[in-house]
């Protein structure tokens, strides 16, 4: 208390201004989440058609092993064909779900281990930070975004939005109470040490792939 009374504080400069929103437009918004998404260390592909979006999500599970994998389920991943797709291929799609009972979630879990690559869609895409957002519940298991290294999720174009302001106006604020699990991914996941050692992969998937259908 003493120091306290004493105590000079330094000089604080002051806050920086916000950045400017993000232009509007749907095609100026894809662009500004791509460089946004970009700068966090996500990867932004943005096929032509539906048929060229099932064919860079097949390529990536390839590229990463070829499976197992763990998807939402079909209706959730808004991609019509996209599982008969995965199957034409030879690819493997588990499912991520835990049972209740002690024993058999123990063993369930540990099979998560397996999966390389998790497909997810995305509820909407924040572009000025290069953000997604996924709300998990039946068909949509939260796992699937953060077991496996590789995480592909398909984001509709018509989901970006500006800001996070601009997502929570287009929500009911009734429904946020029924939201199971709502998560903002921005990137990939990282973490770092005392030493300032950057790592990737540690909490998460070490790679984020964006897919815009």
């Amino acid at each position: 208390r003493r120091s306290l009374a004493a105590a000079k504080l330094p000089d604080v400069a002051p806050l920086p201004a916000l950045p400017a929103a993000p232009p509007a437009g749907e095609a100026a918004l894809v662009a500004c989440f791509a460089a946004e998404l970009a700068a966090v260390g996500g990867e932004f592909v943005a096929p032509e058609s539906d048929a060229a979006a099932r064919q860079v999500v097949v390529d990536l599970v390839r590229e990463a092993g070829g499976g197992p994998i763990l998807t939402w389920t079909e209706d959730e991943l808004a991609l019509p064909g996209l599982g008969e797709a995965l199957g034409a291929v030879g690819v493997v799609r588990e499912g991520a779900h835990l049972p209740v009972a002690a024993e058999a979630r123990r063993v369930a879990a540990q099979a998560l281990d397996r999966p390389l690559v998790g497909i997810t869609g995305a509820l909407a895409g924040l572009a000025d930070t290069g953000s997604i957002v996924l709300l998990s519940g039946p068909g949509r298991p939260a796992v699937t975004s953060l077991a496996p290294p590789l995480h592909i999720a398909l984001l509709s174009r018509q989901a970006i939005v500006p800001d996070l302001r601009a997502f929570l106006a287009t929500r009911d604020p009734r429904d946020l109470t029924a939201w199971r699990n709502l998560v903002f991914i921005t990137g990939p996941s990282r973490t770092a040490d005392i030493e300032m050692i950057l790592t990737r992969g540690v909490h998460g998937p070490a790679r984020l792939v964006v897919v815009a259908i």
